[in-house]
């Protein structure tokens, strides 16, 4: 799996997301720009911790 590398202020990031696709789940960030999904692969647990990760970074309290 190869990802392409992107570039970009934190602010231009409107939030992250599970997304469902068939019995897998990817995280999706959504931005200013477009879409990226983060894996393919990932069962429930490991894609909701995955984007809790990044939410908290981009938001930290």
């Amino acid at each position: 799996m190869k990802y392409r590398l992107q570039s970009g202020s934190i602010g231009n990031i409107i939030g992250v997301f599970m997304e469902k696709n068939q019995s897998k789940y990817q995280v999706v960030i959504r931005t200013t720009s477009g879409t990226n999904n983060i894996g393919e692969l990932f069962v429930a647990e490991e894609c909701a911790w995955l984007t809790q990760e990044i939410q908290d970074w981009l938001h930290p309290r």
